[in-house]
């Protein structure tokens, strides 16, 4: 599991909300907020999101920066307020385990997590009876290679042991970013359960270090990062089945039909508008009622034409067909190849 950690910034939750309205991040990601603003407002917003969409995230209540940071009751009053939340308590743990008991007890919380820096020690008296309540059930290190004094003892409590790494490279100007090369980000998605931890963490593409002020900047940098590893599979048709039938959108049929010169146009221009619209990727922010016309045409073709899957134009490649088979128990896979990216181009345009 990945647990970024944010601060819950406008633009921050707008993305998030984003990818838990469209279904994408609930099994594998579960954000960390740092609320840095003394509104509320774009919090409530994502609440409402991510309630509807049951997208279980961590609150941290004592934040460390921003305009409320400190050991407050502000955010600890505001989760507690919430019905049938989707927020579960997190705490910024420096020698503050009063405080973090007593809200605790106080307010009936359960589920938390407690987030350790580099500098706490694993015989901190408060630290340990913090260890003893059942009612923190996660524990966030950071940077775990400075603290295997910390981090070893804990995989033993049976509490989910999470770490945390800062791991962008930060420049003074954007424009110093144009003479960094692509390089490798993070490599903890690979290998955080090999080491024992139950998830991992990090600041995403941006550092640890909080700033709230700047000015219009005269360079915009996009950081960007991928999975480099891709997996191909090879599909063979069952052996108790000799054929299939499909309907190919990218067939050439000949215009010179002289008896059916006019049909036949018509009937090419129809195939190429249908491919072109099943090519067509489904973009983030779009809706599904813009998925509906495809998925009609196919459970139509499937219904009154009895095919078992279509061929369409690739939307990657000029020269690439798409083939979608409807039922995939008529489907063998013969092998998976592990791939390696080593290399990503992109093309920007003007939308306007």
């Amino acid at each position: 599991m990945y647990y970024p950690l944010l601060r819950a910034r406008q633009f921050e939750l707008i993305a998030l909300r984003e990818l838990a309205a469209n279904g994408a991040i609930q099994d594998c990601i579960m954000p960390v907020l740092e609320p840095v603003k003394e509104t509320q407002s774009n919090l409530d917003l994502a609440y409402t999101v991510f309630k509807e969409h049951k997208l279980m995230t961590y609150l941290i209540v004592n934040p460390e920066v921003g305009v409320l940071s400190g050991d407050r009751e502000v955010f600890v009053n505001y989760l507690v307020g919430l019905e049938g939340s989707v927020f579960l308590p997190a705490f910024y743990y420096n020698d503050n385990a009063d405080y973090i008991k007593q809200s605790i007890d106080k307010n009936g919380l359960t589920n938390c997590m407690i987030i350790c820096h580099s500098n706490v020690s694993a015989d901190n008296e408060g630290f340990q009876t913090l260890l003893l309540m059942p009612e923190i059930s996660a524990i966030t290190v950071e940077d775990p290679e400075r603290n295997r004094g910390l981090s070893r003892p804990l995989k033993k409590t049976g509490k989910t042991i999470i770490r945390l790494d800062d791991l962008f490279e930060k420049k003074e100007r954007n424009s110093d970013y144009l003479s960094i090369p692509e390089h490798r980000f993070s490599e903890e998605h690979l290998y955080y359960k090999d080491e024992d931890f139950r998830g991992f963490s990090d600041y995403t593409v941006l550092p640890a270090e909080y700033s709230d002020s700047g000015s219009t900047p005269r360079a915009v940098v996009i950081h960007l990062t991928y999975l480099d590893e891709l997996s191909i599979g090879t599909f063979h048709l069952k052996d108790e089945y000799s054929s299939v039938k499909i309907v190919d959108f990218t067939e050439e049929t000949p215009l010179f039909q002289p008896t059916r010169i006019n049909h036949t146009i018509k009937a090419k221009l129809l195939r190429e508008r249908i491919s072109a619209d099943l090519s067509k990727p489904m973009r983030r922010y779009d809706s599904d009622v813009d998925y509906i016309p495809t998925q009609f045409i196919c459970e139509f073709i499937s219904v009154y034409t009895g095919a078992k899957g279509i061929q369409f134009q690739s939307s990657l490649h000029a020269d690439g067909k798409n083939l979608v088979i409807f039922d995939q128990d008529l489907m063998q896979c013969e092998e998976v190849v592990l791939k390696k990216v080593n290399k990503l181009e992109l093309q920007a345009a003007l939308l306007i």
